[in-house]
C-alpha cells in the first residue's frame, strides 16, 4: 500500500490521491484497484 505512494512522484503542493481497494476472500488472489487524482497549480 505505502510502496504505491512512493511510486508516486509528487511534484506539486496540493495532491489529491483516492485509494478504491477491493479484497475477495474467496479467492487466492485479491484484486486491486487504484485511483489516483493529482491536482497542480502551476
Amino acid at each position: 500500500m505505502t510502496a504505491a505512494l512512493t511510486n508516486l512522484d509528487i511534484h506539486c503542493q496540493h495532491i489529491r490521491y483516492h485509494f478504491l481497494v477491493t479484497v475477495k476472500p474467496a479467492d487466492s488472489k485479491y484484486t486491486r484497484d487504484y485511483r489516483v487524482e493529482a491536482d497542480c497549480e502551476e
